[in-house]
């Protein structure tokens, strides 16, 4: 197998090539004959290509562990994380959870009322306000003051999912 570090639009993404071994009909990372970056680009649809601007093999030690694959760039001698791109996403990503559980929340709600089950419906309203008033400015300055994306991943309000 080998693996590759692949920029293309500005983002380094990583591609793995594993070899064939025709004694059991398939793709391996230990069989040989793994396919070079330059032949799996060459494979590409011509827009695609052309968008390509720089290629490497590396190693697995060399890939961020993190989840901010977006946000991955390539300098030609390491993989890093782009913190400022790491923010916006992990900021659009917290906000769409936010949604999604108050959304979620609101028809549980109505669910309940609709049940005549006061008790829980009141929970579930008072789950939407706890999540419609969170801080957003404490959240933002923690996000702003991150210094890596292990400590930024660590910042995430406890009521929302993951």
């Amino acid at each position: 197998m080998k693996t590759f570090s692949i920029t293309k639009n500005g983002v380094a993404r990583i591609m793995r090539s594993y070899g064939f071994d025709p004694s059991i009909g398939r793709y391996t990372e230990d069989a040989p004959g793994a396919a070079d970056a330059s032949d799996l680009i060459a494979k590409w649809h011509p827009n695609h290509q052309g968008q390509v601007t720089a290629f490497r093999e590396i190693v697995e030690a060399d890939i961020p562990n993190d989840f901010f694959q977006d946000a991955w760039r390539d300098n030609g001698q390491t993989l890093s994380t782009d913190m400022a791109k790491a923010r916006d996403i992990h900021s659009e990503r917290m906000a769409t959870a936010q949604a999604a559980e108050i959304a979620r929340l609101k028809v549980e709600e109505r669910k309940e009322r609709l049940k005549n089950n006061r008790s829980q419906a009141n929970r579930h309203s008072a789950a939407v306000k706890a999540l419609e008033v969170l801080d957003i400015n404490v959240l933002a300055k923690q996000i702003r003051n991150a210094p890596n994306p292990t400590a930024l991943s660590a910042i995430w309000p406890a009521q929302l999912p993951r």
